[in-house]
């Protein structure tokens, strides 16, 4: 009996080490979710690379559960079709800039990143008023209201702030830049207008052309990083900054309603928490890429010019006539800007009495250096 017991318990042990070397059955995984979104950018460009980078967070983050494909400019349809196509389904969802949709409503052109951060808020600020004040269900509203059918996640890239631009000579004062024929877009053109400048209008692929012509005396894109892939320093040998026409320019992604209700309630907070490390982490890498691209213009000959500040501050007394002058015409646009002015003043008074100026220790640590 005894040894029949022993047996018994021998059998069940050897067993139960035998199992131990043999893998559990596993459920077959199911295919992970497949995306197809664009964006209105070449693979070349800074911003491209911000799109791939949020995919393989998405991708990485969720285990490979969901993968995004990312095409570029023109891959399904062209750049201003985006936003359509992702609302009729033509594609799951898209990566953009909200300011292209300003001819919807014109509060577009303030949350894609208003000029002057609508109101002095840096790229900070801007995405603190996103997260913290309320922006992110304003740029949901935008979308409701124009009739999109479309969920978006929030901010994925900050580009800013940008340059006033490139030109065949430097910048002496407002009254010689307002006799200059000078390319900028957007709500920036309105603003330059109102200054009393030139302004001519072009599609970015015209620019260089317009340049090599004589059409333009200057123009601006975006900045160091994505300006010497272009060329800009081929045709204009002075790069002035600092401008305040696109201080904050923000991008997001956003989804088809109906992709996005099938698409499980983890992996949807996967998509917002990656949109927000993407931010963040593309900036670090925004940054030192314009660092790296301004030292290699200067050994290109390219000049490195201040704006003079009576152009900067001309610029933001035409904005508020500008912002005034659209809020009074758009409910909308009020309240977006409403909303912005407060946050913006609940930041002010607290970062202009407690942060030192930047120039302060970084410019006497750099004198050091020389």
């Amino acid at each position: 009996m005894r040894r029949t017991a022993f047996l018994a318990v021998t059998t069940l042990l050897v067993a139960g080490v035998i199992m131990m070397g043999v893998p559990a059955t596993v459920p077959a995984q199911s295919k992970p979710i497949v995306l197809k979104m664009q964006s209105p950018v070449p693979v070349a460009s800074v911003i491209f690379e911000n799109f791939k980078m949020y995919a393989e967070m998405v991708e990485k983050m969720s285990g490979g559960r969901i993968k995004i494909e990312a095409l570029p400019a023109g891959a399904v349809v062209g750049a201003f079709e985006i936003l359509d196509a992702t609302s009729r389904g033509v594609l799951d969802g898209a990566h953009s800039w909200v300011g292209y949709w300003v001819g919807k409503n014109p509060a577009a052109g303030i949350i894609a990143g208003a000029p002057a951060g609508s109101f002095g808020m840096d790229q900070l600020d801007y995405y603190g008023w996103f997260h913290e004040g309320g922006g992110i269900e304003l740029l949901q509203e935008f979308y409701d209201l124009v009739g999109a059918n479309v969920v978006t996640v929030g901010p994925v890239a900050g580009v800013g702030p940008q340059l006033l631009g490139w030109f065949k000579k430097p910048v002496k004062s407002l009254d010689e830049f307002k006799k200059m024929k000078y390319r900028v877009p957007g709500i920036a053109a309105d603003v330059y207008k109102e200054m009393g400048v030139s302004v001519v209008t072009l599609a970015g692929g015209e620019i260089l052309p317009a340049g090599e012509r004589g059409v333009l005396d200057g123009a601006e894109w975006l900045t160091p990083a994505d300006d010497i892939k272009l060329g800009f320093h081929t045709v204009w040998k002075y790069m002035i900054t600092p401008a305040f026409h696109d201080y904050v320019p923000t991008w997001d992604v956003y989804f088809n309603k109906e992709v996005w209700k099938k698409i499980p309630a983890d992996l949807r907070e996967i998509l917002k928490g990656a949109a927000m490390a993407t931010s963040f982490r593309h900036w670090l890498r925004f940054n030192r890429q314009n660092a790296e691209s301004l030292e290699e213009l200067k050994k290109l000959g390219v000049t490195v010019a201040k704006t003079p500040d009576e152009i900067n501050m001309a610029f933001l007394k035409a904005w508020e006539k500008v912002a005034e002058r659209e809020a009074g015409k758009h409910p909308f646009v009020r309240k977006v800007l409403d909303s912005q002015r407060k946050y913006a003043a609940s930041m002010q008074t607290y970062r202009l009495s407690v942060n030192p100026p930047y120039e302060y220790a970084a410019g006497y640590f750099l004198k050091q250096q020389k």
